[in-house]
């Protein structure tokens, strides 16, 4: 016969174990485990005992088992392309802790090229997806895993910088209110002819012209059409072209420049200074993203911080709770937007 609160003859603890160390029911184990405590009168002092029953004892969750028994997988997933920048990489981060912190598995699926691969939508129904997060593809493709998971009745969650869909929740920064930050920055320093940079023509880019052009309007300025570019996130001569079509356009330069990322403003930086322009004496500069190396490039540039850590941590967190929810999740849920910083530096500078 086994001793109270010794291991099993197979070396593997069990909420039996468990409960024999701690003096309690294998049900009230069962309940402080599996984090169910509201659905019984269990008092920290119980709940203290239990956890420290478990770890004397080295007991170890037996992922497998609870999925037989509960029907249901505990296991996430992040859909995203295969070279992970800096931002997504946060995303990722965030949401990996939202998981572990609630005993949930994350998986990260790499999708390359603009088709979908089978053997990812079939390893999606095989986990028994809790839920997906889509991050960093193009539109086309976000289009058609949106269809194929949500015929599934997978839960879903869209970050930063992608569509909107009806059955899905979507997380991302505040894109206006970063807008409206460094827009009313330079009018504080007394800039007027202010230029837009953009990157792709997607659905965030656009958003992001269309709350400087809002802002420029509320401040009695007339947006000038020459100094408004959309052009790219990544592409450095698409980029250095938008840039140049800005700081060389017919109707003269402008004394500032809002940019829709941080690459965006790096690049209208060297391109100011091939121009023998002084940033900031001739030409001020913000960026979005605040990125690891806008401190260190010349000069250190004046950016709207995004809490993309946060982001991918929300977007794990609805996953977890619609998982956990016995409710039906409700339709057209606003999206969810977590706030924007002006981070100033030394790229802006009064209007000369």
């Amino acid at each position: 016969m086994r001793r109270s609160g010794q291991r099993g003859q197979d070396g593997v603890v069990t909420m039996h174990d468990i409960a024999a160390r701690a003096a309690v029911s294998q049900t009230t184990v069962s309940f402080v485990l599996n984090g169910r405590m509201d659905r019984a009168n269990i008092s920290p002092e119980t709940r203290e005992r239990v956890l420290t029953a478990a770890r004397e004892l080295g007991y170890q969750r037996n992922h497998i088992a609870r999925a037989m028994v509960t029907g249901r997988s505990h296991i996430l997933s992040v859909l995203a392309p295969p070279e992970v920048n800096e931002n997504q990489a946060r995303i990722l981060a965030g949401a990996h802790e939202a998981a572990n912190q609630n005993d949930y598995l994350l998986k990260v699926q790499h999708l390359s090229g603009g088709t979908i691969d089978e053997e990812a939508i079939v390893r999606c129904l095989e986990w028994r997806l809790e839920g997906a997060i889509l991050v960093g593809l193009e539109e086309s493709m976000l289009d058609e895993l949106y269809a194929r998971l949500d015929a599934w009745r997978v839960p879903i969650v869209t970050v930063d910088n992608s569509r909107r869909y009806e059955h899905s929740l979507h997380v991302t920064s505040d894109n206006d209110s970063g807008i409206r930050q460094a827009v009313e920055h330079l009018l504080g320093l007394g800039h007027r002819r202010i230029a837009f940079l953009g990157g792709r023509p997607s659905v965030l880019s656009l958003e992001r012209e269309q709350s400087f052009r809002r802002y420029l309007d509320g401040a009695g300025i007339a947006v000038q059409e020459p100094w408004v570019r959309q052009s790219s996130w990544s592409d450095a001569a698409v980029l250095r072209d938008g840039a140049a079509a800005i700081l060389d356009a017919p109707i003269g330069g402008p004394t500032a420049v809002v940019c829709a990322s941080d690459a965006a403003a790096m690049v209208v930086l060297r391109e100011a200074r091939a121009r023998g322009l002084r940033t900031p004496a001739d030409l001020s500069v913000t960026g979005f993203t605040n990125s690891a190396l806008s401190a260190f490039v010349d000069p250190p540039l004046t950016t709207v911080e995004q809490p993309f850590y946060q982001m991918g941590h929300t977007a794990a967190l609805h996953l977890v709770e619609r998982a956990e929810s016995s409710e039906p999740a409700p339709p057209g849920r606003e999206p969810v937007q977590l706030p924007t910083r002006l981070v100033v530096r030394e790229s802006t500078a009064r209007c000369p």
